[in-house]
Order: C-alpha cells, then structure tokens, then sequence
C-alpha cells in the first residue's frame, strides 16, 4: 500500500500535488450537498496509488450502510472529475463526537 499523502505545502508539480490540488477544486458541491444534509466532508489527503482520504463529518457516520454509501457516493462524484481516483477512504470522527 502507497502512502498517504495530506495537503501539501503548496501546489506542486509532482503527482501527489497536482492529484490532491484538483480534488480540492471540484470538491464543493459534493461538500454543500452533504452540508446540507446536516453532515460535511473534507479532503483529509491522497495516495500516489490513487486512493482518497476523506473526512466524513454528521449522521451519515453512525451507521456502517450510511457511512457505506456516503463514501461510494463521493467515490463516483471524485471518479467523474478525476479518472486518477481509485477509491475512497473515510476517515470518521468518534461515536460521541456525531451526538
């Protein structure tokens, strides 16, 4: 497995710059969309292999269905902008932090 990467210094002309600063441009609506369900979503970092981090925030995340399909929803969302996604991975705050 690559490692992960978190946002970068500042934009870069490496893969892992330039793959991190693109999501981060078309992130917005999926974010208002799930803000306005209640919840957020950030760009917490990418892999050199593909792979997304993301940070999932809301009720979305107190269950393992919601929180399932959430991430497949950003996932094809990430996919239709950047063919350099290869999957998501959310990253979640702790139980007591969604009450």
């Amino acid at each position: 497995m690559d490692e992960i990467f978190e946002e970068p210094e500042a934009e870069q002309n490496d893969f892992v710059g330039d793959f991190y600063w693109s999501l981060a441009k078309v992130m917005d609506p999926i974010r208002f969309e799930l803000i306005l369900a209640g919840g957020d979503v950030r760009l917490a970092g990418v892999g050199t292999d593909g792979r997304v981090v993301v940070r999932l925030k809301g009720p979305f995340t107190r269950s393992c269905a919601d929180k399932r399909a959430m991430v497949a929803r950003i996932e094809g969302y990430l996919r239709e902008h950047d063919s350099r996604v290869t999957a998501v991975v959310p990253v979640c705050p702790a139980p007591e932090e969604t009450l």
